[in-house]
């Protein structure tokens, strides 16, 4: 009888194995992946680093944040950019309400972007292409948003 039972703990657990291995043939191999902090250590570690910070709103079920995860979080020189020049957080908005309405979401995916001390620098709501996150990557590690906007910015560097 023990015998039985082990053996079919161990089938679940190849068969589970199996399953989950499966998940991932859609992601490449040997990319970056996004250093994702909880809130409050991205908080301080921009604080600290003296980087700004990244929060990324989404829930599980939002499809336009699982295409973001795949297609613009999956883009080798934004993971790359991002990791290097910010702290970055992921808030599930279904667990942390009070945090997406202190920061105004109402809509997923969202981003918000603040300086190392917490001031809110911009934002952007919705999926955003890669090529679109890019330049504004830039303009806020520039610096350039202590003297203008982003929309000024993008047509003085279109």
């Amino acid at each position: 009888m023990i015998r039985k039972r082990i053996l079919l703990v161990a089938a679940c657990l190849v068969l589970a194995g199996a399953a989950l291995a499966g998940d991932d043939e859609d992601q490449p191999r040997g990319l970056p992946t996004l250093d994702w902090q909880g809130h409050r250590d991205a908080t301080e570690r921009a604080r600290a680093e003296g980087k700004p910070l990244m929060l990324y709103f989404a829930a599980p079920s939002c499809d336009r944040c699982r295409r973001m995860e795949k297609e613009t979080f999956a883009d080798g020189d934004v993971v790359r950019y991002l990791n290097e020049h910010f702290a970055l957080a992921e808030v599930n908005a279904d667990h942390l309400p009070a945090l997406a309405a202190k920061y105004g979401v109402n809509g997923l995916p969202t981003l918000v972007f603040l300086d190392p001390e917490g001031a809110r620098l911009t934002r952007f709501d919705g999926f955003i292409k890669a090529d679109d996150l890019k330049p504004l990557m830039t303009f806020i590690v520039s610096g350039d948003y202590t003297w203008t906007d982003y929309e000024t910015w993008r047509e003085h560097h279109k």
